[in-house]
Parts: C-alpha cells; structure tokens; sequence
C-alpha cells in the first residue's frame, strides 16, 4: 500500500532565481531563498554587487512566494519555455534576450522552469515576487523590471 506524503514533505524547502545576461546590460545574477529566511546572492554581472552576499529575512515574508508556487501551478508547469505559439497556430522566435531559470525544491521533489520567451505569466510574477521578497535591488542597484 503507497503512503501518501503530507503537505509539510510538499512545501518549499529553497527557491532560486537566476538571470542570465543578453546582448546589453542585463543583470546577471543568482538568487536563492530557504525555507529558514536564509538568503544567498551571487551578482555576477551588471550588477552593483558582484561576488556572493548572504542575508537574513523574516520567514513571515515567505508566505506570498509558497502561495504564488501553489496559484501558478509552478509543479505543473513545463521545463523550458522558449517559443510562443500564436492563436493562429504559428511560433514566434526571439534571440538575444536574457534567460530566467526559477527552481524550487521540497523535501520529496524538484523542479526547474527556464524562462526564454513565451512563458505564462505567472512564472514572470513569481520571478518579480522572489526579487522583491529577497530585496535585490539592494545589490542590483536598481527596481528590477518585468
């Protein structure tokens, strides 16, 4: 008989972000939140801080990220996004642009979304939500854009 895990196996355990460069000045970076309020930032390019800075936030703050996982179905959600498919049935194709790579694991499971082009939008809430619960414009330097 298969013993069905609870919901506690099921929630967050890490969430991470990571932002490609473009052909431009696309802030290049990887963010990562734990469960315990534990943030890690890896400024890589573009950004005002480069190197690796860690910090800690309330885990109260926590609670948006774990509901947007549950309301966007991020689980559910392909792998990799990198084409869109037009209502007349045709792709559309873009180059150059950055890449977003969102992973989140639990205790039981983990998961990768890439972020390319065409990705539902709830995926690019998710990305401003980590962004805006770590504070990154603190190392960025600046509002970070959709």
């Amino acid at each position: 008989m298969a013993c069905r895990l609870g919901a506690a196996e099921d929630k967050p355990i890490s969430i991470s972000l990571e932002r490609t460069g473009c052909f431009g000045t696309c802030p290049s970076y990887v963010l990562t939140i734990l469960r315990d309020g534990n943030v890690t930032f890896e400024g890589r390019e573009y950004v005002k801080s480069k190197g690796v800075f860690r910090k800690k936030i309330g885990t109260a703050t926590l609670t948006s990220l774990f509901k947007k996982i549950e309301e966007i179905h991020f689980w559910e959600l392909e792998d990799s996004y990198r084409t869109k498919i037009n209502p007349d049935g045709s792709i559309s194709m873009i180059t150059d642009m950055p890449t977003q790579y969102v992973t989140v694991r639990s205790a039981t499971k983990s998961k990768r979304v890439e972020d390319y082009y065409g990705t539902p939008p709830g995926v690019k809430d998710l990305e401003r939500l980590i962004d805006e619960v770590a504070g990154v414009s603190e190392w960025v330097g600046k509002e970070m854009k959709p």
